[in-house]
């Protein structure tokens, strides 16, 4: 699957020549599954613990807008400050499984738009999350048993159940009910 155009493939292309380990994650990957495109994307790129500065420092010298670990107020706010560009959240982790030349597989994509999404990390609309997660779900070939692992990793097992299991009914998962965060999620569920 091919990334979308411009400032993506520039930093992809600027982070790979400077040997840095990164995954290009969630809504970036699930560009075409999207119902409402934003106008202006907040690209999530996960970096290896120790290359967040350099990462930043590089796409800041090309022009884009890079920021380090940011809390979703700091995002927003560069949203507002900068609204002619688009918007780089690097973060760090001491791995980065799912990764495939830089880039999310889908399930790991899946998984890290719903956590930043649900726990505020991003300002990203929850019912789109809902509406992707049922498109990819209903469109394409997803491993369970592998999203799944991924969303232990995250501690968001239950509610990637919950979902799938809202998703595909005859899916044979059990749930548990109430589960904090997935309502909202659920609300974009298209059936």
């Amino acid at each position: 699957m091919e990334l979308i155009p411009g400032s993506l493939n520039k930093a992809r292309n600027l982070l790979k020549e400077k040997g840095i380990e990164f995954m290009i994650t969630g809504s970036s990957v699930l560009y075409r599954f999207h119902h409402h495109l934003p106008r202006r994307l907040i690209h999530l790129i996960y970096v290896v613990m120790g290359s967040g500065e350099l990462a930043v420092t590089l796409l800041r010298e090309a022009s884009l807008r890079a920021l380090l670990n940011p809390r979703r107020n700091e995002t927003s706010m560069a949203l507002e400050n900068f609204p002619e560009s688009e918007i780089f959240v690097i973060r760090e982790f001491s791995d980065i499984p799912g990764s495939v030349n830089g880039r999310a597989c889908l399930e790991r994509a899946l998984v890290d738009l719903y956590f930043e999404s649900t726990r505020g990390r991003i300002p990203y609309p929850e019912e789109e999350v809902g509406r992707i997660f049922s498109k990819v779900l209903r469109n394409e070939r997803i491993n369970i048993s592998h999203l799944f692992m991924l969303a232990s990793r995250r501690g968001v097992k239950e509610e990637i159940k919950t979902l799938v299991k809202f998703i595909e009914p005859e899916m044979p998962i059990k749930v548990k009910h109430g589960i904090k965060h997935v309502d909202k999620v659920l609300r974009g569920v298209e059936r």
